[in-house]
C-alpha cells in the first residue's frame, strides 16, 4: 500500500485564455519577419506599460493608438557626478573610517554621519567613488583624533561640479535599454494579424522634468512639462520620438475581437556595451532608490503578520552600514545571489562585486538552497515515482534515464525561478529565462546528445496540450464566472498563493494486492468488470497524450476518502525568518548512522503526542530511500541482480509458496558483495560509510550534503522550499517547462561568459472599443487641442486644501458612489461637515475625552435643550424610558463636565428608539400631559439629537478616511460604536484642520564667552572654591550678574526673647562669608517670586547667621537673631542689601538650571556638522579634580567623625562647611560655638547625616569612571558631564570648552561682525526680538530677568545682544525681523543670538550656555491645495518580470515572429501556472508524483500516513 501526497494549490491572477496557434512564416505578417539582433547571447528584455484607444473612423474601422511607458527599471535618476559638499564630507568619512581601524561602533558611527547628511543610498555612491587608492595601506588599530593618521587616504580623480550651485538634482531622470524602435503585434482569432512598427527611440528619453530648463520656457497656460518630457502627455510628441503608435484596425477585424497586443523590440547595441549600460543602470537604482535581492517569500503588502519586504526607513542606519561598509563583496562565491545573476547579464567578472555585491541579500543562495530541497525530496517523490510508479515496465524508463531526468531536475527545474527578485525602488521585478517549447531545438551536430531533452521536449508539450490547457477555464481569475462576478472572482483570486498550503492524502493499492484481498472475501474483479472498467479510466489519459505506457500506475487503486495532513510544515510553533528549527531533526537524522534507528524515527500514529512535521517526515523518508538505492546498486554487484528490478518494490513479499524468499530491501541490505564490502554486509559497509566517492554512494553523498545545508536555514526558508519542491512533483508543469530556457542560457553563458543584449516588451488582452456613449467628446478649453471626452457621470470635483485630504474626500465620493455609481443621499457615507457639524461634533469628543460616556453628554444637551424650551417635566420620564444608570445625583463641588454620569437620559439609547419605532415617546408624552405645540417642540429635540449623532458619525468617519489617506493606519479605529463602548479613544478631528505650510526657521538664543574667565573684584579666590574651580567660566558670569560683594550690605538683628523687640543690630557684609560667586547661585532655592513663603533660610543665610555667631565678639549662641531685609535708611547709592543679591541669584539659578552648556553643534543650522575640536583634556582635568577634591572632603570629614569626640568642635565645622560646598546638606553647623563634649556631639551627629548623604555621590562617581571611555568625542564629553553631576548634584551645569575649525570660526565672526548691517541697521532690533520672545518663551524670559536685575543693581553685566544668521550671506536680511515687501525669508537659517562680550573672538576656546532654541514656521504666502475629482487609469500595468529570453533555435537571428513567439508562450506559461491540482483532476491517476510507500514488516523503506492525518 502507499499514500499519495496530494497539495491544494492556488492560482496567479490572469484575465483570459490564450491559443497558440502554429502560423508558418509565409502566413504572417511581412513585417514579422524583420530582423532584430543576434541570438549568440541572452536578450534582457525589460517590461514597459501599455495605454490604448480606440478612435472610430468614418468608415467602420477604427484607429488604436498605443502609448508605451518605461517601467521603474527602465529609469536612471543617478548623479554620478560629486558636488564640492559631497566630496568634502566622503573624503571626511574615509579618514574617520580609516581612523577607525576595526571598531565596528566608531565605523558605524562614521557612516551614519555621512548616511544622515546624504541619505544612505548616496552616501553610498559618495564612499563608492571617492574609495582611497591605497586600501592596504588602511591602519590596522584605531587611530584616535588627536593623532595623525600614519598614511593618508590617497584619494582617485571624481568629476566635480563646479558651478556654485550645490545642487543635488542637476538633470531629468531617463529611460534606458529602450529598443531602437518598437514593434506591436495584433492577435486575433489566435494568430497574428497585424505588424506595424514605431519610429526610432533616442539614446537618451527624458522621464521627468530638467531642471536646467527655465520656468520662462514653459507657459503659464501650458501643463508643467518641459520640451525633453513633452512626449510623456502628448501623443503626437511620443509619436516623434517612437513611444507611440497607431495601428488601423478594419472593421471585420474589430468585429471578430482582438485577442491581444504585443510590442517588443531590441536595442542594436552590441553585447558587451549593453552589459556595460545595464551595469550603469542597475547601478543607478541602487545609489537612488535603492535595489536589492529578494528572499523567496518576501511580503509585498502589510498583513497582521508581518509588514512589507520594503522599508526605506533603515534605523539607525545599520542595515546601510552592514551591507555597504561591513559586507565584503569580494567574499561573493559563485553560488551567491549576486555572482549568479551577474553571470546571467553577462556582467564582466571585475563589475559583478561592485555593482550587486553590495546588495542587500546578495550573499544569499537562493538557487543553491532550492537544488539542496530538490535533492532532500528527489527520493520520496520524483525519484521513487519513476523507478516505482511510472517505470522501469511498462513505460521504458531505465536507470539512467531517472540519472538523467534528477540531474536535470536538480540542475534546472526551480519551483522559485532560478534567480532570485530584485527590487528597483519599491518595485519588485522577477528574473526569468524564457524561450519557446515548441520550437526549441537542439544545436546542429548536439541531437544525439540532447536525445532525452528532447524525448522530455515531446512529453511536455503532450501534458500542456492534453492535461492543462484544457482546464485553464478552472483557474482562478477575473471573468471566470458566468454571469459576470467580478468581485467573487477577485475573491477566489486573493485566497490565492505562490505555493500549496495545506495537504492531503489517500490510500492507493496495486492491483495484484487488491485482487487477493478481493478474494479472500470472495469477490472476483476480472470477472466483475472492475479491471477492465480501471483500464479504461487509467489508460484514458495515455491515450489522450498518445503515450504507449502502461505504468504501474495504470493498474492501481486509490481510496475514495482523502485525510487532510494535520502536522505542521515545518515546525510547531513560530515559523519566521528569525526561527531556526527547533529541535534540529535534520541534524539528528544527519547524526543517525544506523538504519534501525532511522526507520524507528517513524512518526508513530498511535502516539498522540507526536510532533513530527510533515518535512521532518519526508525528509526521514527521503535518506531511508536513498539508503535502498545505495544497497540496490551496491547489491547489483553480485551475479543475477538487477538495479531496476532492486530498485522497485515488491508490491506482494513472500507470498508465492516454493519460490525464492522475495529480495526485498531488508534482505538486500544483509547481502555481502565482496568486491565493495569486503566481508561485512551492506548493511555494516554503509552504517561506517564516511566516504561518499564511489558510484554507488554518490547519490548518497550529496543528499546528506544538500541536508547539511539545509539545517542551516531559518524555519521560513525551509517550508517556502519544501511547498515549493512538493509543487514541482504535483503541478507546476510551467517549472519543468521554464528549465529548457534555464539550461539552454547555462549552454550559452558556458560558451560566452560576457555580453548581452536588451529590449523590452509589453502586452495587454481582450482589447475592445468602449461601449458607445461611455466618453462623449466635448469642445476643449481655449487654447486646447482636442479631442477632448468627458465621462457621463463625471461628479465634477472637490478642492481640497490638502492632498491628505483630497485623496481622504476621493475615498469617501468613491464610498459615497459604491458599485452602482449612482450615490444615495442617505446612505452611510452621505458626509455633511458643515461648521457647526463639526464644531458640535469636536465638543462632544472632548467631553468623551475628559471621561464622559457619549450616552451621557448627548443627554446632556438634550436635556438643556428641554430646559431651554421649559420643558423640563417631560425630562424625568425621559430618563425612566433611556436612562443611563439607576441613582441620583450626589452633591458634588466640580465642574458638570468632571461630574461622573449617573443620572441623565441616555442620548444614544433614546436616539436608538426614536428612530425604530416613536410611538412610545409619543404615548409617554401624551401621558406626560403634552400639548401638540409641546409635542412637536420635543420632537425638535429628538431630531436635533439624530443630527449631532449623524454629525458626530460623519466627522469619525471622515477622520478615519483621513488618517488611512495619511497611512495612519493605527488611527481608523475610532468609529461610534467604538468610542460609545470605550473601546477605542475619542480622536482629535485633524481631518478639520487646514494644514499650513511654511518656511521653517530655526532661532538659538546662547550666552557666549571665549578665551580665559576674568578674576572676580572682591570675592573669593576661584581657587578656594571647589565649584568656582570646576567651572570658572561660569563663575566669572556669576560675578558680573551679583556685583562686588563688598558693597553689599547684611543686617542681623538680635531679638528680644520676650518681646520680640530689636535689641541690638550689626552688619556685615556678602565678602565677609569668603564664598565664590557660584557658591551664591547654588547656594540659594529657586522659589519663583520676590519672596518665598516660608521661613527656612537658603544655604546663604545659614552661613550669614553662622558667621554672626561664630566671629570674634560674635553673638551668643543662645541669642534670638534674624536678618533684616528691609532697605536702611542710610543705604549708600552704591550698596545692595542681601535681599538683592539673592533674589538676582535666584534668577541666575532658575536660568541655569534649565540650560546647558553648548556645544559647536550650536553654532551651525541644524543640517550642517560643524568639524570642532572638544578639549576633552582639560574638561577631564576639571572633573578628576573635582572628583578628588569630594573624596578629599569627604574623608576628612569621616576621619574626624571616626575619633569622635576626639576631633576638635572647630576642626569638625571647618571639615563640614567644606564638604558643604558640593551642594551637600545639612552643611551650616548647627553648634557655631564653644568647644564642650555637647558642642562635639552634636556636630558629630550633624557630620554623620552629612557623611551619609555624600556617600550616594561617591559611590556614583566610583560606578560612572568604571565605565570604559568612549572614543566618540561627543559621547566622552557626556561622560565626563555626567560625572562631574554626579560630584556637584544633577543641577550643575558644566561648560565644555571647543575650538570651531578654521572655516567655521572664520564665518561666525564674519556674521557677527554684520550683526547690525544682518538687523536692517538698528543694532537695537535684536533687543526688541527678545523682549518680545521673553513674553512667550520661558528660557528667554528666565534670561531677562537676570540681566535686567543685573542692569537695575548695577553689577557690570548688561544686555549686549549680537546676531549672527548662518549660513552667512553679506547681502540676506535678519529672519527674526519681518519680511520687506513681496519677499520671504531665506530658508534653511540659523538665528544665532548672542549674548557676548564685545571681546569675544571666535578663534580662541569657546564655551557657553545654551538657553533657549525654538523653530519657528513661517506661513507661505502660498499655499498648495489638491483636486480630486473622478478618474478611471487604464488597467494595464507592466509584466514587471527582466526575460532573459534565449533563442529556441540555436544560431538563429532574433526575429519580430520568434521573439513574439516567445512571449506569446510565455504569457501562455503565466497562465498555466495558475492551475492548481485540483483542476487536474482528470491526471489524478499519475500526478502528483509523491508516494509514500506503506509496509508494517518494514521490507521496503515504509511510513504510515496516519501518524500525520490525525
Amino acid at each position: 500500500m502507499a499514500t499519495v501526497v496530494k497539495p491544494i494549490s492556488t492560482a496567479n491572477f490572469f484575465r483570459s485564455n490564450l491559443k497558440l496557434a502554429a502560423v508558418a512564416l509565409p502566413q504572417l505578417p511581412t513585417l514579422m519577419a524583420n530582423t532584430l539582433c543576434a541570438s549568440d547571447r541572452p536578450l534582457a528584455l525589460l517590461p514597459v506599460r501599455l495605454e490604448t484607444r480606440f478612435f472610430a473612423q468614418p468608415d467602420g474601422s477604427s484607429e488604436l493608438r498605443v502609448r508605451i511607458y518605461p517601467d521603474k527599471i527602465h529609469l536612471d535618476s543617478h548623479e554620478r557626478d560629486l558636488l564640492p559638499g559631497e566630496q568634502q564630507w566622503g573624503q571626511h568619512y574615509w579618514e574617520q573610517d580609516w581612523r577607525a581601524g576595526p571598531d565596528a561602533v566608531a565605523r558605524a558611527d562614521a557612516w551614519r554621519q555621512l548616511a544622515d547628511r546624504f541619505g544612505a543610498a548616496r552616501a553610498a555612491w559618495i564612499a563608492r567613488a571617492l574609495a582611497p587608492t591605497n586600501p592596504l595601506q588602511r591602519p590596522k588599530a584605531l587611530v584616535p583624533a588627536a593623532q595623525a593618521l600614519p598614511d593618508a587616504p590617497q584619494w582617485p580623480t571624481v568629476d566635480i561640479v563646479q558651478d556654485g550651485k550645490e545642487a543635488a538634482w542637476r538633470r531629468a531622470p531617463q529611460a534606458r535599454l529602450l529598443p531602437d524602435r518598437w514593434f506591436a503585434v495584433v492577435q486575433s482569432g489566435g494568430r497574428p494579424v497585424i505588424a506595424v512598427s514605431g519610429g526610432d527611440i533616442p539614446k537618451t528619453l527624458a522621464t521627468g522634468p530638467d531642471p536646467q530648463v527655465p520656468k520662462a520656457d514653459i507657459a503659464a497656460d501650458q501643463i508643467a512639462a518641459d520640451k525633453g518630457m513633452l512626449w510623456m502627455v502628448d501623443f503626437n510628441e511620443a509619436e516623434k520620438v517612437g513611444m507611440a503608435l497607431r495601428i488601423a484596425i478594419p472593421a471585420a477585424l474589430l468585429a471578430a475581437g482582438l485577442d491581444s497586443l504585443f510590442v517588443l523590440g531590441t536595442a542594436s547595441t552590441n553585447a558587451n556595451d549593453t552589459a556595460a549600460q545595464l551595469a550603469a543602470l542597475l547601478d543607478a537604482h541602487h545609489y537612488t532608490d535603492g535595489a536589492e535581492f529578494l528572499r523567496t517569500g518576501t511580503p509585498t503588502n502589510n498583513t497582521a503578520d508581518r509588514r512589507a519586504g520594503y522599508d526605506p526607513s533603515d534605523a539607525g542606519r545599520a542595515q546601510s552600514f552592514a551591507t555597504e561598509v561591513m559586507f565584503d563583496p569580494a567574499t561573493l562565491d559563485g553560488s551567491s545571489n549576486a555572482a549568479r545573476l551577474g553571470a546571467a547579464l553577462g556582467l564582466p567578472p571585475a563589475q559583478v562585486a561592485p555593482v550587486l555585491g553590495r546588495l542587500p541579500f546578495a550573499a544569499a543562495a537562493q538557487d543553491a538552497d532550492m537544488r539542496a530541497m530538490n535533492n532532500a525530496l528527489w527520493p520520496a517523490a520524483w525519484g521513487y515515482f519513476l523507478s516505482n510508479m511510472a517505470g522501469p515496465d511498462g513505460s521504458g524508463l531505465t536507470p539512467d534515464h531517472i540519472a538523467w531526468a534528477r540531474a536535470h531536475f536538480l540542475d534546472h527545474v526551480r519551483s522559485a525561478g532560478p534567480f532570485a527578485s530584485l527590487r528597483c525602488g519599491r518595485q519588485p521585478y522577477g528574473i526569468l529565462p524564457v524561450t519557446s517549447l515548441d520550437q526549441w531545438q537542439p544545436r546542429a551536430g548536439e541531437e544525439g546528445a540532447l536525445a532525452r531533452d528532447t524525448a522530455l521536449q515531446n512529453l511536455l508539450r503532450q501534458l500542456r496540450d492534453g492535461a492543462w490547457r484544457p482546464q485553464l477555464e478552472q483557474a482562478a481569475r477575473v471573468g471566470r464566472r458566468t454571469p459576470p462576478d467580478p468581485d467573487g472572482d477577485l475573491a477566489d483570486v486573493m485566497r490565492t498563493d505562490a505555493v500549496s498550503s495545506s495537504y492531503n492524502t489517500r490510500g492507493v493499492l496495486g492491483r495484484h494486492y487488491l485482487q487477493h484481498l478481493r478474494a479472500f472475501l470472495g469477490e472476483d474483479l476480472q470477472g466483475s468488470g472492475f479491471i477492465a472498467q480501471q483500464d479504461a479510466i487509467a489508460t484514458g489519459l495515455l491515450q489522450r497524450l498518445g503515450l504507449p505506457w502502461r505504468p504501474r500506475l495504470a493498474r492501481a487503486a486509490y481510496a475514495d476518502l482523502a485525510y487532510r495532513v494535520g502536522a505542521s510544515l515545518v515546525q510547531a510553533g513560530e515559523v519566521s525568518p528569525w526561527r531556526k528549527l527547533e529541535p534540529d531533526f535534520i541534524g539528528a537524522l544527519l547524526a543517525q548512522k544506523g538504519i534501525d534507528a532511522l526507520i524507528a524515527m517513524r512518526p508513530d500514529p498511535a502516539n498522540p503526542d507526536s510532533k513530527q512535521s510533515l518535512l521532518q517526515i519526508l525528509l526521514r523518508h527521503a535518506l531511508l530511500r536513498e539508503l535502498a538505492q545505495a544497497t540496490a546498486m551496491i547489491a547489483a554487484g553480485l551475479p543475477g541482480n538487477d538495479v531496476a528490478t532492486l530498485l522497485r518494490d515488491p508490491e506482494l513479499v513472500d507470498l508465492v509458496g516454493g519460490a525464492a524468499p522475495t529480495l526485498s530491501w531488508k534482505r538486500q541490505l544483509a547481502l555481502k558483495v565482496p568486491a565493495v564490502t569486503g566481508d561485512r554486509t551492506i548493511r555494516q559497509f554503509l552504517e561506517s560509510a564516511t566516504a561518499f566517492d564511489t558510484s554507488a554512494l554518490q547519490s548518497l553523498g550529496a543528499f546528506r550534503g544538500s541536508l547539511d545545508r539545509l539545517r542551516t536555514l531559518d524555519s521560513e526558508a525551509l517550508q517556502l522550499l519544501m511547498q515549493g519542491t512538493l509543487d514541482l512533483s504535483s503541478h507546476r508543469l510551467d517549472a519543468w517547462i521554464t528549465s529548457f530556457a534555464t539550461k539552454r542560457l547555462a549552454a550559452m553563458r558556458a560558451a560566452a561568459q560576457q555580453g548581452i543584449y536588451a529590449g523590452g516588451y509589453g502586452w495587454v488582452e481582450n482589447l475592445r472599443p468602449a461601449p458607445p456613449g461611455s466618453a462623449a467628446p466635448v469642445a476643449p478649453p481655449a487654447g486646447e487641442s482636442g479631442p477632448l471626452f468627458a465621462s457621463p457621470n463625471d461628479s465634477g470635483f472637490i478642492h481640497a486644501p490638502s492632498m491628505a485630504h483630497a485623496a481622504a474626500a476621493a475615498m469617501l465620493r468613491n464610498a459615497h458612489l459604491g458599485a452602482t455609481g449612482v450615490p444615495l443621499q442617505d446612505g452611510p457615507f452621505a458626509i455633511d461637515l458643515t461648521s457647526r457639524r463639526v464644531r458640535e461634533a469636536s465638543q462632544l469628543l472632548e467631553g468623551v475625552r475628559q471621561g464622559q460616556p457619549l450616552g451621557a453628554l448627548l443627554g446632556y444637551r438634550f436635556e438643556r435643550g428641554l430646559h431651554e424650551l421649559q420643558l423640563d417635566r417631560f425630562i424625568a420620564p425621559l430618563r425612566d424610558l433611556a436612562p443611563l444608570v439607576a441613582g441620583k445625583l450626589e452633591a458634588k463641588t466640580q465642574p458638570l463636565e468632571a461630574i461622573a454620569a449617573n443620572n441623565v437620559v441616555d442620548g444614544l439609547v433614546l436616539h436608538s428608539r426614536w428612530r425604530t419605532d416613536g410611538r412610545p415617546i409619543h404615548a409617554l408624552l401624551v401621558n406626560a400631559g403634552a400639548s401638540d405645540n409641546e409635542t412637536q417642540m420635543v420632537v425638535q429635540e429628538l431630531n436635533a439629537l439624530g443630527d449631532a449623532i449623524d454629525g458626530l458619525g460623519d466627522a469619525l468617519t471622515a477622520e478615519a478616511a483621513y488618517q488611512m489617506a495619511r497611512g495612519n493606519t493605527s488611527r481608523i479605529a475610532s468609529t461610534l460604536a467604538a468610542i460609545a463602548h470605550g473601546d477605542a479613544p475619542a480622536p482629535e478631528l485633524e481631518v478639520a484642520r487646514i494644514p499650513r505650510s511654511g518656511i521653517a526657521l530655526t532661532h538659538r538664543l546662547l550666552m557666549l564667552w571665549s578665551g580665559t574667565p576674568t578674576a572676580a573684584t572682591g570675592w573669593a579666590a576661584a581657587s578656594t572654591s571647589v565649584r568656582a574651580t570646576a567651572e570658572p567660566m561660569l563663575n566669572a558670569w556669576a560675578a558680573r550678574l551679583l556685583g562686588d560683594p563688598r558693597k553689599v550690605r547684611c543686617t542681623i538683628e538680635r531679638l528680644d526673647d520676650a518681646s520680640g523687640a530689636v535689641v541690638e543690630t550689626r552688619v556685615l557684609h556678602l565678602s565677609d562669608l569668603a564664598l565664590a560667586p557660584l557658591d551664591v547661585v547654588y547656594g540659594v532655592e529657586t522659589t519663583a517670586g520676590p519672596r518665598r513663603t516660608d521661613t527656612t533660610p537658603d544655604d546663604i543665610e545659614q552661613r550669614l547667621l553662622y558667621v554672626a555667631r561664630h566671629a570674634a565678639g560674635g553673638f551668643a549662641m543662645q541669642a534670638n537673631l534674624r536678618i533684616q531685609h528691609a532697605r536702611p535708611a542710610n543705604l549708600a547709592a552704591t550698596e545692595l542689601t542681601l535681599l538683592d543679591v539673592l533674589e538676582q541669584a535666584r534668577a541666575a539659578r532658575r536660568l541655569v538650571a534649565n540650560a546647558r552648556g553648548a556645544d559647536a553643534e550650536d553654532l551651525n543650522p541644524p543640517e550642517r556638522a560643524n568639524a570642532a575640536t572638544l578639549d576633552l583634556t582639560e574638561l577631564e582635568a576639571r572633573v578628576v579634580k573635582a572628583e578628588n577634591a569630594l573624596n578629599a572632603a569627604h574623608k576628612a570629614l569621616d576621619a574626624l567623625v571616626k575619633k569622635g569626640t576626639a576631633s576638635t568642635a572647630d576642626a569638625l565645622r571647618v571639615a563640614m562647611l567644606k564638604l558643604g560646598t558640593f551642594g551637600l546638606s545639612p552643611a551650616v553647623p548647627a553648634i557655631a560655638a564653644g568647644d564642650d563634649v555637647p558642642a562635639r556631639a552634636a556636630l558629630l551627629a550633624q557630620a554623620a547625616a552629612l557623611l551619609k548623604q555624600g556617600k550616594p555621590r561617591l559611590d556614583q562617581g566610583a560606578t560612572l569612571r568604571g565605565v570604559a571611555s568612549s572614543t566618540e568625542a561627543r559621547v566622552r564629553r557626556d561622560q565626563l558631564n555626567e560625572r562631574m553631576r554626579a560630584v556637584f548634584g544633577a543641577a550643575f551645569v558644566v561648560l565644555p570648552r571647543f575650538t570651531c575649525d578654521t572655516a567655521a570660526a572664520a564665518e561666525l565672526k564674519a556674521a557677527l561682525a554684520a550683526s547690525t548691517a544682518t538687523q536692517g541697521g538698528d543694532a537695537l532690533a535684536s533687543h526688541t526680538w527678545f523682549m518680545r520672545s521673553a513674553r512667550v518663551r520661558d528660557p528667554v524670559a528666565r534670561m531677562a530677568a537676570c540681566l535686567r536685575g543685573a542692569e537695575v543693581l548695577n553689577t557690570g553685566e548688561r544686555l549686549n545682544l549680537r546676531v549672527a544668521q548662518l549660513p552667512f550671506a553679506s547681502t540676506e536680511r535678519w529672519v527674526g525681523l519681518p519680511c520687506a515687501p513681496n519677499t520671504d525669508p531665506p530658508s534653511g537659517k540659523l538665528s544665532l543670538v548672542l549674548q557676548a562680550p564685545a571681546t569675544l573672538d571666535t578663534a580662541l576656546p569657546l564655551c557657553g550656555l545654551a538657553v533657549d532654541e525654538w523653530i519657528e514656521v513661517v506661513p507661505s504666502r502660498r499655499e498648495t491645495t489638491a483636486i480630486t475629482f473622478q478618474y478611471n487609469p487604464p488597467d494595464a500595468c507592466a509584466p514587471q518580470s527582466v526575460l532573459l529570453a534565449v533563442p529556441p533555435v540555436p544560431d538563429q537571428a532574433w526575429t519580430v515572429a520568434g521573439l513574439h513567439r516567445v512571449l506569446v508562450e510565455t504569457l501562455d506559461l503565466a497562465k498555466l501556472r495558475a492551475i492548481d491540482p485540483e483542476a487536474l483532476a482528470a491526471s489524478a491517476q499519475y500526478l502528483p508524483a509523491l508516494y509514500l510507500a506503506f509496509n508494517a514488516k518494514d521490507d521496503v523503506v515504509s511510513t504510515d500516513a496516519a501518524a500525520f492525518t490525525r
